[in-house]
């Protein structure tokens, strides 16, 4: 998959998630392994785009013009209604020229994500996952250092008689430089629809 990301009319110029003339986003190869009825194990390497959950962790970047890519391997696990991801990928960093993007190696991501519905609730699912992620040049308002950073979460989400619903937590721990990481965060977003009114 090829793209083209313009930018004009900017002021102080385009900035680097708005512009890449020309460059490869996704290539990778999937190797399907059959386990049975309902059952299948995917292999997948190369360049390509991840998102997952309320895309909170790991996103293509939509607002920007240009879309977010990662270059690693993946192992997908297809059992019925639950799926189990593993992955291993570094993040494309994106240049504005043509086909310049290169694969940042100072950043790597790593984790398992798995989603299911959730039986006793009508219309619900869960997703649960650890995500590790590491920066050798991670930069923030107190200096530039060495980051790992660990994070586990689960979400509840779905829909039934109307409602939607979307429940959401994380817990992060791990280290900047010197520095200990503890954070957490809890978000919902809840809707109702009236589906008889034009």
């Amino acid at each position: 998959q090829l793209y083209s990301a313009l930018e004009s009319g900017r002021r102080g110029g385009s900035s680097p998630v708005d512009e890449d003339k020309l460059d490869l986003h996704q290539a990778f190869l999937d190797i399907a392994l059959p386990l049975g009825e309902g059952r299948t194990l995917t292999l997948r390497g190369g360049r390509q785009e991840m998102s997952y959950g309320s895309a909170r962790l790991i996103d293509v970047r939509q607002g920007p013009n240009v879309r977010r890519s990662f270059y690693g391997a993946r192992a997908l696990l297809q059992w019925h209604d639950l799926r189990i991801d593993g992955l291993v990928a570094r993040p494309v960093r994106n240049e504005a020229e043509v086909f310049d993007n290169i694969t940042d190696n100072s950043q790597a991501l790593w984790g398992v994500y798995g989603m299911g519905k959730l039986a006793p609730l009508s219309g619900a699912s869960v997703d649960w996952y650890y995500l590790g992620f590491e920066d050798e040049e991670a930069e923030y308002a107190q200096g530039r250092d060495h980051e790992t950073r660990h994070s586990v979460g689960a979400r509840l989400w779905g829909a039934t008689g109307g409602w939607d619903y979307n429940f959401e937590a994380v817990y992060q721990w791990g280290r900047f430089g010197r520095g200990h990481i503890r954070a957490w965060t809890a978000a919902s977003d809840i809707g109702y629809t009236w589906n008889d009114v034009r």
